[in-house]
């Protein structure tokens, strides 16, 4: 079967089943089986060993790294890398930038946080004051004044905002005190300064 190689593709999850498009030409190019869980959040690009990697992580907590071909980077079954902590695993990892170590930081339903190092072993844990909404605990990366590596920042249903450190120290905290935290924190700038973004409470009320 003749291949297609392009820098531009798509990625789609159905089931248990993700597929690459070749985003050109509307072409599958590869598909791959997602473990034994359904991939509930959008894959992310990593690296593996040194190379390029689409890095996926499936409800139930299995992270898979394939090649941009879609070859299995993990040696375990549909190229499993690591297996997380007993939880429902629902949300994108932020990666670790290659010239910090590598890796990804990922959290589940219940506020558990989890940073995996470049070769996918645990490297820290961090419980959150409060539980997390379905697909909307990925954490925002964040540079703080000072430090040459990243910050994760995270709401939660609790309403609290937390800044965790590469170390996965807490490096502030603040209580928006308007309810539940229910979407993902965003990080915006422009020449001048870095803010983020924040929703929680019911009526839709936003933070800066």
């Amino acid at each position: 079967m003749r291949m297609h190689y392009r820098l531009s593709f798509v990625l789609t999850v159905s089931i248990l089943v993700m597929a690459c498009f070749d985003a050109l030409a509307a072409e599958i190019v590869w598909t791959k089986t997602t473990g034994q869980y359904p991939v509930e959040c959008t894959p992310v690009m990593g690296s593996f060993d040194g190379r390029p990697a689409i890095i996926a992580v499936n409800r139930g907590g299995e992270v898979m790294a394939w090649g941009l071909d879609g070859t299995d980077l993990g040696k375990e079954a549909d190229g499993r890398v690591a297996q997380l902590p007993k939880g429902i695993w629902s949300s994108s990892p932020a990666v670790i930038p290659a010239e910090q170590g590598g890796g990804i930081v990922v959290c589940d339903t219940k506020g558990k946080v989890v940073a995996l190092d470049g070769a996918f072993q645990p490297r820290w844990e961090y419980q959150l004051p409060g539980e997390t909404s379905f697909s909307c605990a990925a954490p925002a990366v964040l540079q703080l004044p000072g430090r040459t590596d990243s910050a994760f920042v995270l709401s939660d249903q609790s309403g609290t905002v937390t800044c965790l450190d590469a170390s996965g120290k807490s490096a502030w905290q603040t209580q928006l005190g308007t309810g539940e935290g229910d979407a993902l924190v965003s990080v915006f700038s422009d020449e001048k300064d870095k803010a983020l973004l924040a929703s929680a409470g019911k009526i839709g009320r936003a933070h800066v």
